[in-house]
């Protein structure tokens, strides 16, 4: 029953700050941000990781109210936008190598990593994931249909979460990830991912929203000119693509949410903290959200009219 209070209310807060427009919506980032770095502070500190928390805080805070304060600078210079997406996911996938082969030892070598590294990998982490990251909920507030767009993006990724677990509950019988989460089933994984991809298509297309009409001649031409498909319907193409973009957003999603369990399976933690008591912390319900925000950006911008 817990779980169910704590869902309705995470949901109404997400409303009001959707209803409060890009201030609301920022003040709704930061306050879960802030609330996550404290929960990532502890995480930390368990495992003897020293990081500059004042300093993380100070560039935590300023990514939030830099995206609420200067929103043209973002859409303004397209190629600056599509750069600093791209940081975010390999700046990612870098510190999700890296610490998770932090501990891994070498015999064979005598090969491994200082302290001082991980640190420095830890302090990286964090200014990337739970400052830059959720600095793109402002801006995808912002855009024209923006409070459209920001609930998909968010009971998308939220469907995604809760249909992998219940999926994997059912009927899941092959681990995701034997080292990372071994209690994540691939068959949870793919229920989520088509449940995700269908929430997301269904948000868009029956608000009569849909992918770029040009992109969609352009594909036309494309399967006329080199596949010789010369007649299909071009609202089942635009279903069909619509529902591929989501499809790539719900895989990103649970890329942080593998990414989160590690991080834990490291620290040797069940839960990131108990402020949602049965839901666990914020880092536990932020994960998916987090890593795949700045991806969602790039979609809304640039495919969904």
């Amino acid at each position: 029953m817990n779980r169910v209070i704590i869902g309705a209310l995470l949901v109404a807060l997400v409303l009001l700050a959707n209803w409060g427009g890009q201030l609301g919506v920022s003040a709704m980032v930061l306050l879960f941000s802030l609330a996550a770095l404290r929960e990532a502070f502890n995480i930390l500190e368990k495992q003897g990781i020293q990081v500059p928390r004042t300093l993380i805080l100070i560039f935590v805070c300023l990514f939030n109210v830099l995206a609420l304060i200067i929103p043209d600078f973002y859409e303004k210079y397209f190629l600056i936008i599509v750069f600093s997406h791209l940081a975010v996911f390999f700046l990612f996938t870098l510190c999700f190598c890296l610490l998770k082969l932090i501990n891994i030892k070498f015999p064979q070598l005598g090969l491994n990593v200082s302290k001082d590294y991980e640190h420095f990998i830890s302090s990286i982490l964090l200014l990337v994931y739970l400052g830059l990251a959720p600095s793109f909920y402002p801006l995808i507030r912002g855009l024209e249909h923006g409070d459209l767009f920001l609930l998909t993006i968010i009971f998308s990724v939220a469907l995604n979460d809760i249909f992998a677990l219940v999926g994997g509950k059912n009927f899941g019988l092959i681990p995701l990830s034997k080292t990372i989460s071994p209690n994540k089933k691939i068959e949870g994984s793919l229920f989520g991912l088509l449940m995700g991809s269908l929430c997301f298509a269904l948000c868009i297309l029956l608000c009569k929203h849909q992918l770029d009409p040009q992109i969609i001649s352009a594909i036309g031409r494309f399967m006329k000119g080199y596949l010789g498909i010369v007649q299909f319907k071009e609202t089942l193409l635009n279903w069909s693509l619509v529902f591929i973009l989501g499809l790539i957003l719900a895989i990103i999603a649970q890329m942080g949410d593998l990414f989160e369990s590690m991080i834990k399976r490291r620290a040797k933690i069940k839960d990131s903290g108990t402020l949602l008591q049965a839901q666990g912390g914020i880092l536990d319900r932020i994960d998916s959200h987090y890593f795949v925000v700045g991806f969602a950006y790039l979609v809304f911008y640039f495919f969904i009219r």
